[in-house]
């Protein structure tokens, strides 16, 4: 139990709270030129072949084959989807920190101090970077 003394009034009733989310590789997002030419609408890319590579194949600067898209002919759409069902980031792993303080004033007035974090010690096995063919 806390005593009602000025130094328990300036550290007492702190808590604090943690959650961790492991991810499972989400999926890559292929992204392409907007060729629509609309505003507001986008285009996804065109999907000549399965841009999936052997597990050997794979590294860091060559994850999958760019080959395998192109963009769309202008005021067309492409026949991808936009995630690559088939096609796996790396898996990441997520921590979320809460820190918070109640403090009463009087009778019926409390006072709550809260600060969150979310994704604070974000970890994945190789950074994904947002890289556009031309």
């Amino acid at each position: 139990m806390v005593k009602k003394g000025p130094v328990e009034f300036h550290t007492g009733y702190w808590q604090t709270s943690g959650h961790r989310e492991p991810f499972e590789r989400p999926p890559v997002v292929i992204t392409a030129t907007a060729a629509t030419h609309v505003p507001g609408v986008g285009a996804t890319a065109v999907r000549l072949y399965s841009p999936v590579l052997p597990a050997g194949q794979q590294s860091l600067d060559r994850w999958f084959d760019t080959k395998a898209f192109t963009n769309p002919a202008p005021f067309t759409l492409g026949n991808d989807s936009r995630t690559q069902p088939n096609l796996r980031g790396p898996a990441e792993k997520n921590f979320n920190l809460s820190l918070s303080r109640s403090q009463r004033l009087k009778e019926g007035v409390n006072l709550q101090f809260r600060a969150e974090f979310f994704k604070r010690f974000k970890s994945s096995a190789i950074r994904r970077t947002s890289r556009q063919r031309q």
